[in-house]
Formats: C-alpha cells, sequence, structure tokens
C-alpha cells in the first residue's frame, strides 16, 4: 500500500520541483550581432538572345549593428553582372564589392533567379560567411519577336542562411 501511495504521488513530487534546466523556446532566438540581419536583391534582370546571356542585380546586407561590420556589399552594396556570350550563364561569379567576399550560383535554369548566395564579411576582426538560397519573387518575362527573352523582378528581401564564423581550426575561431 505504502509503494502504491509512493509510486502514485511521484507525478506531483516531479511537476513541483524546478527544472535541472530552463525551459528553452524554438521561437525565441539570440541573434548574433555578427549576423546580417536581411539581404537586398534590386533591378534583378535576366536577358537571353541569340548573341547571348545576361544576369544583372544589386544585393545589399544589413546588420543589427553596422558598427561592427566591415562589409562593401552593406555600405556600397555589391553589383552582379555577368555576362556569357554563348548563352550559358556559368556558376561562381564574382560581384564587384571592392573585395571579393560575395559570389552566386545558380542553382536552376538562369530564367527562374534561383540562386545560392555566398557572402563573406568580417565583424570585430573576424571572418564570416553565409551560403543562402533564394528564389526571386514575382518574376515576369516576355519573349520578344526575334525570340529574346526578358525577365524583371522587383525588390526581393529575405533572411540570411547559415551565417557563422570562418575558423581556422574547430577549435579555433
Amino acid at each position: 500500500m505504502q509503494l502504491t501511495l509512493a509510486i502514485l504521488s511521484l507525478p506531483l513530487l516531479l511537476t513541483q520541483a524546478a527544472p535541472a534546466h530552463p525551459a528553452l523556446s524554438l521561437t525565441t532566438r539570440q541573434t548574433d550581432p555578427c549576423a546580417p540581419s536581411s539581404y537586398t536583391i534590386t533591378n534583378y534582370q535576366y536577358i537571353s538572345s541569340p548573341s547571348g546571356a545576361r544576369i544583372y542585380f544589386n544585393f545589399h546586407s544589413h546588420f543589427p549593428n553596422p558598427s561592427i561590420i566591415t562589409d562593401a556589399s552593406m555600405t556600397a552594396g555589391a553589383t552582379c553582372d555577368t555576362n556569357a556570350s554563348n548563352g550559358v550563364i556559368p556558376n561562381e561569379n564574382e560581384c564587384s564589392t571592392g573585395r571579393n567576399n560575395f559570389f552566386f550560383d545558380l542553382a536552376g535554369p538562369p530564367k527562374d533567379a534561383n540562386f545560392q548566395l555566398i557572402h563573406t564579411w568580417m565583424c570585430n576582426g573576424k571572418q564570416w560567411m553565409s551560403s543562402t538560397h533564394h528564389k526571386m519573387d514575382n518574376i515576369f518575362c516576355s519573349t520578344g519577336d526575334d525570340g529574346a527573352i526578358q525577365c524583371n523582378a522587383p525588390t526581393n528581401g529575405f533572411a540570411p542562411e547559415n551565417a557563422r564564423p570562418i575558423c581556422s581550426t574547430p577549435t579555433h575561431c
């Protein structure tokens, strides 16, 4: 009988005891001041014609505390302007920032504006990077009488992904 009472009262005792670890919320997240808060792509344009293909856009990064960040994409932006006379846009396209800190790869046909964006910056003297997938929203494409395709999209804002410091070893960041 005493054993039965002890077993029955155990759940009551456990619910009244203080938790060993504070509750973690999956919806609340601490933002690292070195991680970008958002990205913006403006002036997106894709043109494909018998004489070649071109992708053009501007990229800007935004940070919660810009005073600790060194990033040309934040201050002046990155201009991405890739031309291909053979009509095939290559991967690993470097954008103009004054330093080689922003690249894009195609993650599908160029007309779909589906990108993998590689961005690096300095924060408090340490190098950081992100690798973000983004497919442009609201793309409008038209085809001319000569078969040329022109696509445009309005400004797209989106969240950075996989922001992290670049470490020289697993224990040294």
